[in-house]
């Protein structure tokens, strides 16, 4: 992605983009979102490993793109919110399928759940305006963990180019 890039001067995507979005790291950002990278590690200490096969991939194609996402990626992680979240305490699971039973949907698709013992949570990774409707996607992942028995369930969504996570 172009570190020039800016989103907000393309008609279509207005309705996501905030006005500054191009100044707070949008380009890194999509490159770690594009490259799969949340969803790669589990610990930080896994950020280098990971970042080192995505370059091997052909996914991070120079040094300074390496940088700047690894710059990125040891910023958010770092965030106090999430300080418990990449050590390894909890049984990882991105992308994953939760099977519904209902008529409209078969399955839901949450970014990170992250278990351990009864405890359940849930986070979401979003890279644009905020939006309600975020919460509520949140907040039906949580109720299918609740009906898959978890006791403890928090949910979360994290605006990555921010660096910003919101309880559900």
């Amino acid at each position: 992605a172009s570190k020039d890039y800016d989103p907000y001067q393309v008609p279509e995507y207005k309705a996501w983009a905030t006005e500054d979005y191009h100044k707070s790291g949008y380009a890194e950002m999509l490159d770690v979102y594009m490259t799969g990278l949340y969803y790669s590690f589990i610990t930080k200490d896994d950020v280098d490993k990971v970042l080192e096969k995505l370059t091997i991939e052909g996914l991070i194609a120079s040094e300074e793109r390496f940088n700047r996402i690894k710059k990125l990626v040891e910023r958010n992680i770092a965030n106090p919110m999430a300080k418990d979240w990449f050590t390894g305490k909890y049984r990882l699971y991105n992308e994953c399928s939760i099977l519904v039973n209902n008529k409209k949907e078969i399955t839901r698709r949450p970014d990170r759940v992250m278990i351990k013992d009864d405890e359940a949570i849930v986070v979401d990774y979003k890279f644009g305006r905020r939006n309600d409707e975020y919460k509520k996607q949140v907040a039906h992942y949580m109720e299918l963990l609740v009906q898959m028995g978890y006791k403890k369930v928090k949910g979360y969504l994290w605006y990555g180019y921010e660096n910003k996570i919101e309880e559900v």
